[in-house]
């Protein structure tokens, strides 16, 4: 992505977005595989604790544009528009450089290729763990939409989960190799208590609110249990609109199974209602799609 790009400016730039990464991974839901969660929680960690600059690597420059080219390639009339890495919207430096996907850019490229009168269907090839549940519904409804006016297809060689599958099975068929992963249908959020931390320490945080839910989790706060009850209630609302748009593109009759939070491979995709069928990779997929807007 043109809009990564190493920055100087000393020691004064450096993690100058930290907060705000930090309430974004810790305490907003996400719709990720859990061991990505993990690793973005613990590189984050690592550089709070100071066992890592993460600093030292990419940043986003949000005021830089995008690509010039058209955002999608284009094999014969079919465009294929690339979904790969960890979903977010408006993505930070630290998201950029843990490999993001974003929403914004996405939806841009896939209105370019319903506007290219060359295009006469839109496959995006997906390959994410999932990512923010902030922006993807949008996107997913935008992709809903866009699929009445042209062909959208969705299909993965390797991963379409979580945040990932929500957006795929917007389109109107979903295909997938027989190796791939698929699934993953559920919410997580994470936080962090540091306060025996802070209390070994020798430290007491005391914060003075106006309200007991604003700024919930500060750094050294235990978290009480209305906070907690809240978190729970935010991850499972917005679970729920996560099921209810599956059924909605995929059938009510879903079994239960792919609510779990579970991921699969092979005939069980299709078991599941998941995916429409298997192709060995994308390069067969496109050439496929290309038969059938000839006919």
């Amino acid at each position: 992505m043109s809009n990564l790009k190493n920055k100087g400016g000393g020691d004064k730039d450096k993690g100058k977005n930290l907060p705000r990464v930090m309430e974004r991974v810790m305490c907003q839901p996400w719709a990720i595989m859990d061991d990505k969660m993990g690793q973005l929680s613990e590189l984050l960690m690592q550089h709070v604790r100071g066992d890592a600059d993460i600093s030292q690597g990419a940043y986003m420059d949000e005021s830089s544009g995008g690509d010039d080219d058209e955002g999608y390639v284009l094999v014969g009339s079919v465009a294929v528009v690339s979904l790969a890495g960890v979903i977010g919207k408006r993505l930070s430096w630290l998201e950029m450089y843990c490999g993001g996907c974003d929403v914004d850019q996405v939806k841009a490229d896939i209105m370019s290729a319903m506007l290219d009168e060359r295009v006469k269907a839109v496959v995006l090839d997906i390959d994410s763990p999932g990512g923010m549940v902030t922006g993807t519904p949008e996107l997913a409804n935008f992709i809903a939409e866009a699929s009445e006016e042209k062909p959208i297809m969705a299909y993965t060689e390797v991963m379409m989960c979580s945040a990932a599958y929500w957006l795929g099975c917007a389109a109107g068929e979903v295909f997938c190799s027989e190796s791939a992963i698929v699934g993953s249908i559920g919410v997580v959020c994470s936080a962090v208590d540091q306060s025996e931390a802070w209390k070994r320490e020798g430290f007491e945080k005391l914060v003075f609110r106006s309200s007991s839910m604003k700024c919930i989790g500060q750094d050294g706060e235990r978290w009480s249990e209305e906070w907690r009850t809240s978190m729970q209630k935010g991850v499972e609302e917005s679970a729920e609109k996560f099921y209810s748009h599956v059924r909605a593109q995929r059938g009510g009759d879903l079994d239960a199974a792919c609510f779990t939070g579970d991921y699969w491979s092979g005939e069980v995709l299709l078991e599941l209602g998941l995916v429409d069928g298997f192709c060995d990779t994308l390069e067969d997929f496109v050439g496929i799609v290309n038969l059938q807007m000839e006919d």
